[in-house]
């Protein structure tokens, strides 16, 4: 699927969207980037057009996500009309909804993934930052539940100072159990309000490079890792904007769910377009191989993945130096270096 992805990148095709279905959720996770965001929520009319836009596009994997996409009113419909479009379907969830009959319709519609935030296996842990009692149980029901139905799962989890302890229990789980993994110390700043949040939740750089140093380098050796480690090519950025994008709740079109700005929006222009003629998509473009010259000459450039999402939300500027990029940048050298 990377390969395809990859061709996608090449010719500048919007292979994969992530579809934020709403904003809302039913828990409070205290390092969620998304707090406080609202918008009005399309109908399942509104994105059967938006499909059929992707499709002539040429997107081939669609990503359902949130806030939590359950409490979307339509999500069964959405989701139906995709799977009948020919898309591979992917969906992050917390989880708590999925019951006995939510795996079963997932498993019958062949859903090809759910990624699953779960944070600690101690539920006083988990249910300490999701904020709600019982979520952890709920979760775990999920997991369950996906499981008994044949349902590919994908354990995510955001390690921070709160579950720091717990990271390697449940990675013993996940393999054990034969569950893809998602673990990572990246906490995104949160919309609107510039990072604040991030140093109070952030593990210590020393912390950090203990843990890339044990869980990352070996993945990246065996090649089973490769979503926080700088790439072999040398483009400055990601590839947003030629290979991916977001749609919001709304339709507002993003470049991707950490960078909050509006290319356009599919209510009022079709998608392809958007794709091929909003200023920001083509400055995107412009700039994905080079990047600004602190960038070229910096000596952490070996050791960095950039993401110009993050530095416009901590800087305002996504062309800038992201003070939590460069903390990575270091973490990584620490542990490349001391490994």
């Amino acid at each position: 699927m990377e390969s395809w992805l990859d061709k996608a990148g090449e010719k500048v095709v919007p292979g994969h969207v992530q579809i934020l279905l709403t904003y809302r959720c039913n828990l409070r996770c205290s390092h969620c980037y998304l707090h406080g965001t609202h918008e009005r929520e399309l109908t399942a009319n509104q994105w059967r057009d938006v499909l059929v836009d992707l499709r002539e596009s040429g997107t081939f994997i669609i990503a359902y996500s949130g806030g939590e996409l359950f409490l979307h009113d339509e999500w069964q419909r959405i989701l139906t009309e995709t799977r009948n479009a020919r898309f591979l379907v992917r969906i992050i969830t917390n989880g708590t909804l999925i019951t006995k009959n939510v795996a079963s319709i997932l498993a019958l519609l062949g859903v090809s993934q759910v990624g699953i935030t779960l944070f600690a296996l101690d539920a006083g842990v988990h249910d300490s930052i999701t904020g709600i009692s019982g979520s952890h149980r709920s979760t775990m029901n999920a997991i369950a539940n996906l499981e008994k139905h044949g349902v590919p799962i994908q354990i995510k989890t955001p390690i921070m100072l709160s579950n720091y302890s717990e990271y390697s229990s449940l990675h013993r789980w996940t393999e054990e159990q034969g569950f893809d993994a998602q673990i990572d110390t990246t906490i995104t700043p949160r919309w609107r309000d510039n990072g604040h949040r991030r140093p109070r939740l952030s593990l210590p750089i020393k912390d950090q490079a203990d843990f890339y140093r044990q869980y990352i380098l070996p993945r990246i050796a065996e090649n089973t890792y490769s979503q926080d480690c700088p790439k072999e090519h040398d483009r400055f950025m990601c590839f947003v904007g030629c290979r991916s994008a977001v749609i919001s709740p709304a339709g507002n079109v993003h470049p991707c769910a950490e960078w909050p700005l509006s290319c356009g929006n599919v209510t009022e222009a079709h998608f392809l377009h958007i794709w091929r003629h909003s200023p920001v998509f083509r400055r995107i473009r412009q700039i994905g191989h080079d990047g600004p010259p602190q960038c070229r000459e910096c000596e952490l450039r070996p050791f960095c993945v950039p993401c110009p999402g993050i530095a416009f939300q901590e800087t305002g500027d996504f062309m800038s130096c992201s003070p939590l990029v460069r903390e990575r940048a270091l973490v990584r050298r620490e542990a490349t270096l001391n490994s």
